[in-house]
């Protein structure tokens, strides 16, 4: 993949789609996906979701949606969560052993925080190193799933690959 002159490879891998953003729309967004913020109360916060097409030349799903996250925080300790609601959580379980987590994201170069949490079945809550949003433009990242380079707290003390329907996505600053 060319991005701006760059070239992207990437090694072989079986990809499932966990939320497929063509079928949300504007009356279905706010029943599947919130934007729940968190951090210090008394910093200000907007949030929004919304699916968009793509407009990008550059993005992987060129004339398909996109999840748009628009935030803006006041300066102090401020985070933005995008977590399923309850009653789509149950869609949003992953089966099988997955070794990461990729995701498309068009930075704004905010140096802003990117990271994921995640729970496997015995409670224990994983949170892989964070990424910080240094480039402007499409980018492939990725959060590994295997809990080796992840803060652990909760649940047993050794991973057990199936995870529940509880991860989180987290964009923030401090």
């Amino acid at each position: 993949m060319t991005e701006g002159g760059n070239q992207h490879t990437f090694p072989p891998q079986k990809f499932k789609a966990v939320i497929n953003f063509a079928n949300l729309g504007a009356n279905t967004m706010g029943q599947a996906l919130q934007a729940v913020p968190g951090g210090d109360a008394k910093v200000r916060s907007q949030q929004s979701l919304a699916v968009i097409p793509s407009a990008s030349r550059y993005a992987p799903t060129v004339g398909r949606k996109v999840l748009k996250i628009t935030y803006r925080f006041q300066a102090g300790w401020k985070y933005l969560h995008l977590l399923p609601t309850p009653q789509y959580q149950s869609r949003l379980k992953i089966q099988g052993q997955p070794q990461s987590l990729g995701l498309w994201i068009n930075g704004d170069g905010s140096s802003n925080q990117m990271s994921l949490r995640y729970q496997d079945k015995t409670g224990q809550i994983f949170q892989p190193k964070s990424q910080t949003i240094t480039w402007k433009g499409w980018r492939y990242i990725t959060f590994a799933l295997d809990g080796k380079d992840a803060t652990v707290w909760g649940g047993c003390s050794r991973w057990d690959c199936s995870l529940s329907h509880s991860a989180q996505f987290s964009a923030g600053h401090r």
